[in-house]
């Protein structure tokens, strides 16, 4: 839960089946290839991918990334991001050298304290491929 909405506008997939076929590859992807084949076939038949597609794609790349993390849920409150983990998280070096607060109040929880200019979507979207992707 980040805090903004992504969805596949009606004006851009007019059919309700192909939206629902669209979002059930998104959940099914399991590599960021699968994700970039999607976009350019969404762009093949549809037309350029606007920006809420654009996001939930790549919300969807976060998810597989985040996976590999061993992240189980990420969430904006305030001006924290708060990762949430199924176990301890003291042996990962993630959050090691990146910019901002970390702060760890137990062992399965990580806060990442961001200035206020990071919480719109596009630079919240772009710290989070940063973070992640390593």
């Amino acid at each position: 839960d980040l805090g903004f909405a992504s969805y596949i506008p009606k004006s851009y997939i007019h059919s309700d089946r192909q939206r629902m076929e669209v979002y059930r590859r998104i959940s099914v992807a399991r590599n960021p290839k699968d994700i970039d084949r999607l976009k350019v076939e969404l762009r093949d038949l549809f037309g350029p991918v606007p920006e809420q597609v654009g996001q939930l794609l790549e919300l969807a790349q976060l998810r597989i990334w985040a996976a590999k993390w061993n992240i189980q849920s990420i969430i904006v409150q305030g001006l924290d991001v708060i990762f949430k983990f199924p176990e301890d998280t003291t042996g990962t070096d993630l959050f090691a050298r990146y910019p901002g607060t970390v702060r760890i109040p137990d062992p399965r929880t990580v806060h990442l304290r961001l200035d206020k200019n990071y919480f719109e979507p596009k630079t919240l979207l772009a710290v989070l491929r940063k973070l992640l992707r390593r």
